[in-house]
């Protein structure tokens, strides 16, 4: 190493180093100043313009290194000296250990400072110092970077499997600790109905139900095999995202994005009831199996069928546990074709092979449950119960409608509300779990929840458009916006920003190829680092923060604080029935649990009754339970169903109570027969 060469370096360093000192004086006095001073030019308190003056001193140090830079850059790219070859690990370490300290001052900053995300100005200084500190520490090292980058895909490559299968399996482990942990009615009913198709009931037919018929069957097979273990079938859950990420892991070959998926989802699922056995998270792991096999299509290498064949079968599963999934995979669809047909590896007659095998897949899954359907004649109730009666009389209920398109483009328009969640958000960058205690949704409003799961995918879409990937971006913007939402509904969109975080932080900002000239070298080196460290920085945060809030719970995961309730109330109800095992129960206007738990049968295929399944069934309730000699009826009068009144919308059904049935305490009602019989006991 020449020693010019050496004095360069001496010069660089010191200078970097000034500039650090000038920052970290100007984030002391910001900690120390008086927010209450009076401003004495440009609208400035003496502090604040201290400060000013302060970043401008330092911008201006970096400005002359910059310049000195952009001209004899060619000359320092050629004295790249062996000894940082040697140290290239401990240089980068230090680099990261900086930035480690640095993102925590600015925490503090924003923290002790709320005042300052009104003074713009002062984010874009912070923001165009940090940027030129990350440049010019790297700007004499594109060689060396290059050289630790391709040992590093080495090793990356060879151990990525294990450690991508590992996180799975831990996630996994977690998964099942936390199988007890909350409770929703939506999983109840799955339940309920579940285990009586495993008894034989035919869903559709014998019991009315507006969900998709996945998740009733899924559980019916888990019971049909194992029992009614709540804690087997909950888990179960687990086990099948289990599978399906280590499966598309091995397809895709990105091991370590599906294991850090698989760890923030873990303990991320459950702020979104997405541990339950609803509807959404089935959705929603189908849903990222599928983008992931797509997003990913293009690559070089030759796929199997198998590969395909995985696709058509996560794209239909994920339909088929929500019909309103028909949206995002209509979109998947459409991308998978245009990427599929303009491929220049493989030939149009391959492509075509393609496409017959991933539609076959999805057409034999469907063929499973449709063909059933048609011989015990549950088809027609099918398409009734999932398609007219939610377009129809749901719809007027809950606002969604059928078509998705306008909600879709005003999402895609407004930038997923990402405006109205940074207006609305709490901003508490470390610790929130005092505002987790509060309830669920604040995960939604949370910095590092639901601000960030908007802004990965926004920056995912970016990160596509500049990889020249325009119909990938499109794609994924749309997605994300058909299933944008707030709450437990938005699980599957939960999941999917959660992809698009261990993408970005798997794979970070590798958009060019490694033929690309020496300064994209740079830039890709910068631009890798930058994403991986934001990306990393949020999803500790978010797994810290998430599991600190379990571990500090931890007392609510067990069974008996989930279901304690369930089963008293369920044992108080059977004292009714004197002993007669043929006694049928209604409860209502919704507490599907009991069912479970009674192990009984219901008194009439409309096992919960909300104002929208009353508008069809209350008439067909009537007949049913006067048919009936032995029932049970729970109904709670006083109670209301998204603001209607139970006693309102089941007036006719509680006029049939109390002409017909016999009140034995409150809120219980009997029939005359079972009356008699309990009183002769």
């Amino acid at each position: 190493m020449s020693s010019n060469a050496i004095l360069q370096l001496k010069h660089r360093l010191r200078l970097l180093s000034i500039a650090n000192l000038i920052q970290w004086g100007i984030a002391l006095l910001m900690i120390l100043q008086d927010r209450s001073a009076e401003a004495v030019f440009l609208g400035l308190s003496q502090e604040r313009l201290i400060i000013f003056l302060a970043i401008c001193l330092a911008l201006s140090v970096f400005g002359l290194l910059l310049f000195a830079s952009m001209r004899k850059s060619a000359a320092l790219l050629q004295k790249i000296d062996y000894e940082i070859n040697q140290h290239y690990i401990g240089y980068l370490a230090g680099v990261a250990i900086y930035g480690v300290l640095l993102w925590f001052g600015f925490i503090v900053l924003q923290s002790l400072y709320p005042i300052y995300f009104a003074k713009i100005w002062f984010v874009l200084m912070f923001g165009a110092l940090t940027g030129l500190e990350s440049w010019l520490s790297l700007i004499s090292l594109p060689e060396s970077y290059k050289k630790s980058q391709d040992q590093w895909s080495k090793n990356d490559r060879k151990y990525q499997p294990l450690i991508g299968y590992s996180l799975i399996v831990i996630a996994g482990g977690v998964g099942f600790l936390l199988r007890y942990y909350g409770g929703f009615v939506d999983e109840a009913d799955h339940f309920a109905v579940g285990k009586l198709v495993a008894q034989g009931w035919i869903l559709y037919r014998d019991i009315f139900s507006h969900h998709p018929p996945l998740p009733y069957y899924w559980i019916a097979g888990v019971i049909r095999i194992f029992g009614a273990n709540i804690g087997i079938v909950r888990f179960s859950l687990v086990i099948l995202w289990v599978i399906v990420f280590s499966v598309t892991a091995h397809f895709t070959k990105r091991y370590l994005v599906f294991g850090v998926l698989a760890v923030t989802w873990a303990g991320t699922s459950c702020f979104y009831l997405a541990n339950l056995l609803n509807y959404h998270p089935f959705a929603g792991i189908f849903l990222v199996s599928g983008t992931a096999m797509i997003l990913y299509l293009d690559e070089r290498e030759l796929r199997s069928w198998l590969y395909f064949a995985w696709l058509g079968l996560m794209l239909m599963l994920s339909v088929l546990s929500d019909m309103m999934m028909a949206w995002p995979v209509a979109m998947l669809g459409i991308c998978f074709l245009v990427i599929l047909f303009s491929q220049k590896a493989i030939s149009r007659r391959q492509a075509v092979m393609d496409l017959t095998v991933t539609a076959a897949a999805g057409l034999g899954v469907l063929l499973l449950f449709v063909i059933p359907m048609l011989f015990n004649h549950s088809l027609a109730a099918a398409f009734d119960d999932t398609i007219i009666f939610n377009a129809e009389i749901y719809s007027k209920y809950s606002g969604r409608t059928v078509n998705q398109l306008p909600v879709i483009w005003n999402q895609m328009l407004h930038g997923l509300d990402i405006i109205v969640f940074i207006k609305n958000g709490v901003f508490k960058l470390w610790n929130v779990l005092d505002q987790l205690s509060a309830g669920n949704w604040n995960m939604d409003y949370w910095i590092m929840g639901g601000i960030a799961f908007r802004l990965s995918v926004i920056f995912m879409v970016i990160r596509l458009l500049l990889a020249k990937k325009p119909i990938q971006a499109l794609t994924i913007y749309a997605i994300a916006a058909a299933t944008n939402g707030i709450g437990f509904h938005s699980a599957p969109f939960v999941i999917f920003s959660l992809l698009m975080m261990a993408i970005l932080v798997s794979e970070g900002g590798d958009l060019w190829p490694h033929h690309s000239p020496k300064t994209f070298a740079i830039s890709t080196a910068i631009y890798q680092l930058a994403v991986r460290f934001v990306w990393i920085i949020v999803i500790v945060t978010l797994c810290i923060n998430v599991y600190a809030y379990l571990i500090e719970r931890r007392q609510t995961i067990y069974f008996e604080v989930a279901f304690s309730d369930s089963i008293a109330y369920a044992q108080n109800l059977r004292r009714w029935e004197c002993g007669n095992s043929n006694t049928k129960y209604l409860v209502y206007p919704l507490n599907p649990w009991a069912y479970f738990f009674l192990d009984r049968q219901p008194a009439s295929k409309y096992m919960f009754m909300t104002p929208w399944v009353a508008e069809v069934g209350q008439q067909e309730l009537i007949t049913a339970i006067q048919a009936e000699p032995y029932v049970v009826v729970y109904l709670r009068d006083d109670s209301s169903i998204w603001g209607y009144p139970t006693k309102e919308y089941l007036s006719d059904f509680l006029a049939v109570l109390q002409k017909e049935y016999v009140p034995v305490e409150p809120n219980i009602w009997v029939s005359p027969a079972l009356y008699a019989q309990c009183s002769g006991n």
